[in-house]
């Protein structure tokens, strides 16, 4: 019946040309169910200009990668139960099912598929951070523009929750630094910031400490803090909390271990330097050389 639920997914992606979501979609159910592709695509089937069975031969490559980490079939459990439910539902019912629930039904497949791609992507990026296969463009770069760049595009999501941006008043932070690796530490630290607030009135502020070689940058926010024993586990890929509800509510468990391995990368290193009821501190280090 999945198989058959899974085509009315194929049918509807390929119609709105969600190809990189299709394969998505299928290197999941390879690496997790061991589903081989030839079932989703006919044999003559091209995507981006290859025939299918090329992804084929990518995703039982991929799957080794993922096999290689412990938790990720737990990470998986959640979309792809969700994707599975929706799909039966669709092959039981699709003829007499009204084209709005149609499409809601759909809709979710499509968030869940969403989530899987992010979900692949971090493991991809963090597998070619620790082989060392992640090349950084290094340029001198202001680190006040680079976290005005972060603020702005969640300025929205802070909004949501009440939360205010506070940046130290000082000219110029000049460090050595890719800045799109390091907006993507910032994005990381300050989302996480804005998704454990629980204060009426939030605040996430930014300051800086410049040392003989080294820059360091202060995250501070006031949220709910993170638990005692989960301090040292807080970079660990896939860590799960003992209080879910308070560490991850949602995420894929990668954000922090890949922003320590960036920073390890540029020569720096990254830390939790307080935590309690009151809120957390973040600190990364950069060298100006």
């Amino acid at each position: 019946m999945l198989f058959f639920g899974l085509k009315h997914l194929y049918l509807f992606l390929m119609k709105k040309r969600h190809e990189q979501k299709l394969i998505v979609l299928a290197i999941v159910l390879v690496a997790t169910f061991n589903i081989p592709l030839i079932l989703l695509f006919d044999s003559q089937q091209s995507i981006w200009g290859f025939p299918a069975v090329y992804f084929y031969v990518f995703s039982i490559w991929l799957s080794s990668i993922l096999i290689s980490y412990d938790t990720v079939a737990h990470e998986l459990k959640t979309p792809l139960t969700s994707i599975k439910a929706s799909a039966e539902i669709l092959q039981d019912d699709f003829d007499e099912m009204p084209a709005e629930l149609r499409n809601k039904f759909m809709g979710n497949i499509e968030q869940e598929v969403d989530r899987l791609s992010r979900l692949v992507n971090h493991i991809l990026d963090i597998e070619k951070l620790e082989h060392n296969r992640a090349k950084l463009i290094l340029k001198p770069t202001n680190m006040l523009d680079t976290i005005e760049k972060v603020t702005r595009n969640l300025s929205q999501l802070a909004k949501e929750k009440n939360i205010l941006f506070e940046i130290e008043d000082v000219s110029s932070v000049i460090a050595l630094y890719d800045e799109d690796r390091i907006i993507q530490v910032l994005t990381n630290l300050v989302s996480n910031s804005i998704k454990f607030s629980d204060k009426p009135k939030g605040k996430i502020s930014f300051s800086f400490s410049q040392k003989e070689d080294f820059l360091e940058v202060y995250i501070e926010d006031n949220s709910k803090g993170i638990p005692e024993n989960d301090k040292n586990h807080v970079f660990d890929k896939f860590y799960q909390s003992e209080n879910q509800n308070t560490l991850k509510p949602s995420g894929s468990g990668l954000g922090l271990a890949i922003s320590k391995q960036i920073v390890q990368k540029h020569g720096g290193e990254i830390w939790l330097e307080k935590t309690n009821n009151e809120g957390s501190i973040f600190v990364f280090s950069l060298p100006f050389n």
